[in-house]
């Protein structure tokens, strides 16, 4: 189970869209369903220090959105302002991929960051993550190509957020994750993989809060939401959590 999050309208009438999934109660890392190069070609994968360490979405050709956790000097340590954050000069975002592409992530194209930001309220401890939000600029606008490289227009999508997680039916996501693979020689050390999807319901909040109480961890359905894996088996806690994207019915 993963909480947080927010949820805004699809321009594809079917689909609503979860920007971030913000922290895991289980890890997604063992999913088989990979992603084809068109499926969702606003998003891109960030860069620090040459690794590959998290997810983010386009919504302009030079602003993306990803989780404030992913932008933090040390995301393992409990996050709180005043935040200290990464050097935006040892980061960069690539984008677009294609079926040549080893891994099979976004890798094309890279710009370097110029700017980040987190969300002011973002905070983390050991029973919950809240506003795990950020902002990268880079330094010139990506090249827009259809099936490759788009941008997807966050701040006119915001209406459905209420109407899905009020809805009584619970919804089906197609979720994106990256397999994990060890470092060789280290085993605290990893790279993001191939990119992937996950299947997962988002239940009512209510159900969240039980599910989440009894694990001892805190739940407020003003500011989460939470989703459940609904089609592959559960992973071992501990894992890195590469903020990705969600589309739900």
């Amino acid at each position: 189970m993963k909480f947080g999050g927010f949820i805004v309208r699809s321009t594809s009438p079917e689909l609503a869209f979860l920007v971030l999934f913000c922290s895991s109660v289980v890890p997604y890392s063992e999913a088989v369903y990979p992603v084809k190069p068109e499926e969702f070609p606003y998003f891109a994968v960030v860069i620090s220090n040459g690794q590959a360490v998290c997810g983010a979405t386009l919504y302009t050709p030079i602003r993306l959105l990803t989780a404030c956790h992913c932008l933090v000097k040390d995301p393992n340590a409990p996050i709180k302002s005043p935040h200290e954050l990464k050097d935006a000069g040892n980061i960069e975002v690539a984008a677009g991929f294609d079926s040549f592409s080893k891994p099979s992530r976004p890798n094309r194209v890279s710009r370097k960051a110029v700017m980040i930001l987190v969300h002011p309220k973002c905070e983390s401890n050991e029973k919950a993550m809240i506003y795990d939000y950020g902002m990268i600029e880079v330094t010139e606008p990506f090249e827009l190509k259809k099936g490759s490289v788009e941008v997807r227009s966050l701040l006119t999508e915001k209406d459905v957020i209420t109407e899905t997680i009020n809805h009584k039916a619970t919804f089906e996501c197609i979720a994106l994750d990256f397999k994990i693979t060890p470092k060789q020689g280290d085993d605290k050390a990893w790279d993001l993989g191939d990119l992937v999807k996950l299947f997962l319901s988002v239940p009512l909040t209510s159900m969240c809060a039980k599910n989440l109480t009894e694990r001892k961890l805190d739940f407020d359905a003003t500011l989460q939401v939470c989703s459940q894996r609904m089609r592959d088996p559960p992973s071992e806690c501990g894992q890195p959590d590469p903020a990705g994207t969600s589309s739900s019915q």
